[in-house]
């Protein structure tokens, strides 16, 4: 019922019957019960590596490796305690879960962090992040290059990041906020339409990492990155990424450092974000101002996973369909499909023969609606970054109603990733 009171008290101004509000709220509260037992098993087969096959290395690519780091950051996304106690838990897990993706090349440590963060009212972690290092990783070049990655985890299953998640309504201005990052500016609902804005959700969950120090080193992220970046004296890598909303916190990350001057980029310092299963949580200046940046590279011939600053989507994931609510003129973008909320009911062939009106699509269509109820307050149209796609298995079942509807998403948004980085190797990743 607290998640359904925000969202009606937020956004009082949309002109939607109160069932889709009380339906997009116990939608979110039903399927966050589903992911967080999907998620939990996705990550504990991560880190059962260990236990029965540490002797393997595989020759994993660069694209396998960074989506590694980014699954370790949920190391402890089912663990209960305070923040100390999970601070503690993560420490210990990291290691054992990013040396699961060494190759003969070179191996992962731990190089800051990690660092979780806890709201006053949770019990779990509401974020986590690190960066972790590799002497040498061979990129789509074929040579090979240390190489830094900063993972972030996406949403954690606590209430501050679900509200996280829907505060679309507000946004903040990224380009104010690179000349100061220590300073967040104020979110409105009537941002500046010639500076990138992303949203405020979104943008709180920056803010702590800006302004958080890890246990081990004592210094904020954007210090520490400065110090690494120019003592570096040979061509080196630096890695956001993140999946789910920690795709679009990564990516703002890389903006933000490299905007402010906290990374600067040279001959021997490369910057690339790799969001993926991201929502879109800015706006189209983000958009075009990323990809001036960080130009947007799809070596062909690979895997659909194999890409810099793109989002990597599986076409059957309805989380990327997130924000964009407009799909006129191409405003959710020039795809070979649109990302637009309004796809969201016709996923998964939602069916209900038993009665002749859809219960299915009844439920999940009143639950799009909601969703995109609450873009409306903003005066702005959330844009998707490009996409480099690949498909995941299609669903053996057909959803007659939100719930089947919700294992079939959740199933979408986390297994199938672990499935198509990993679908060639017979080990115990994906099941």
């Amino acid at each position: 019922m607290l998640l359904e009171h925000c969202i009606l008290v937020t956004f009082p101004s949309r002109h939607v019957d109160n069932w889709s509000f009380r339906n997009a709220a116990d939608t979110v509260h039903r399927l966050a019960q589903k992911s967080t037992e999907m998620l939990f098993k996705a990550i504990l087969s991560i880190l059962m590596i260990g236990v029965g096959a540490s002797a393997q290395v595989f020759n994993y690519n660069v694209w396998q490796q960074t989506f590694g780091q980014a699954w370790s950051a949920y190391a402890i996304s089912n663990a209960t305690g305070d923040a100390a106690t999970l601070q503690k838990l993560m420490a210990a897990r990291l290691p054992e879960s990013i040396k699961q993706y060494n190759t003969p090349s070179g191996s992962w440590t731990p190089a800051w962090g990690p660092a979780v963060y806890q709201s006053i009212i949770s019990n779990k972690a509401d974020n986590v992040w690190f960066a972790s290092f590799c002497p040498s990783v061979r990129f789509e070049d074929g040579k090979l290059y240390p190489t830094w990655v900063i993972s972030v985890a996406g949403t954690q299953q606590t209430l501050i990041d679900y509200l996280d998640d829907i505060d679309v309504g507000f946004a903040v201005d990224l380009d104010v906020w690179a000349t100061d990052l220590y300073n967040m500016p104020s979110s409105t609902i009537s941002p500046d339409p010639s500076h990138a804005q992303i949203h405020s959700g979104v943008a709180d969950a920056i803010y702590q990492i800006l302004t958080s120090s890890s246990p081990s080193s004592a210094l904020p992220l954007n210090k520490w990155l400065t110090q690494v970046s120019t003592a570096v004296t040979q061509p080196t890598k630096f890695i956001f990424t993140g999946h789910s909303e920690g795709g679009p916190i990564s990516h703002a990350l890389a903006y933000l450092y490299v905007k402010s001057g906290t990374l600067k980029k040279s001959s021997t310092v490369d910057v690339r974000f790799y969001p993926i299963a991201a929502p879109a949580t800015s706006n189209q200046v983000f958009v075009s101002a990323s990809q001036a940046l960080f130009p947007p590279t799809a070596p062909p011939g690979l895997p659909g996973y194999a890409g810099w600053n793109l989002n990597i989507v599986n076409t059957l994931d309805s989380v990327p369909h997130a924000w964009c609510s407009n799909a006129n003129a191409g405003q959710c973008g020039n795809y070979p499909y649109s990302l637009t909320l309004s796809n969201v009911n016709n996923m998964y062939n939602c069916v209900d023969s038993l009665v002749p009106f859809s219960l299915c699509n009844t439920e999940v269509g009143g639950m799009a609606d909601a969703l995109i109820g609450l873009t409306d307050v903003i005066n702005m149209v959330y844009w998707p970054q490009l996409t480099s796609n690949f498909t995941g298995r299609a669903p053996t079942t057909v959803p007659t109603g939100l719930d089947s509807w919700g294992d079939i998403a959740w199933n979408q948004h986390v297994q199938e990733y672990c499935w198509g980085y990993f679908q060639s190797l017979t080990t115990p990743y994906c099941g």
